[in-house]
């Protein structure tokens, strides 16, 4: 099995392969939400296309009550796998 990321699979004393990506959307606007949608896109994509099958976890931290609409909306472009 390839080691993804060998030093923290060394630190820990096992494999590790996966990873946590946190999004911390404090003080993000109404008129930000384009912005980060595509932020959000973006990382998506990279991760998909050269890191596929690496994501353990994604977290969105301090989001508005706003986001939880809007998130129905960009959870459509995130791999289904992921």
């Amino acid at each position: 099995m390839k080691t993804i990321y060998p030093a923290c699979s060394r630190a820990k004393g096992e494999l590790v392969d996966k990873n946590i990506v946190i999004f911390d959307l404090k003080g993000v606007q109404l008129t930000m939400l384009p912005k980060v949608k595509k932020f959000i896109e973006l990382s998506s994509s990279l991760g998909r296309d050269y890191y596929p099958e690496s994501l353990g976890n994604m977290f969105f931290i301090n989001a508005p009550m706003l986001f939880s609409g809007v998130w129905s909306g960009i959870k459509m472009f995130l791999d289904p796998n992921t």
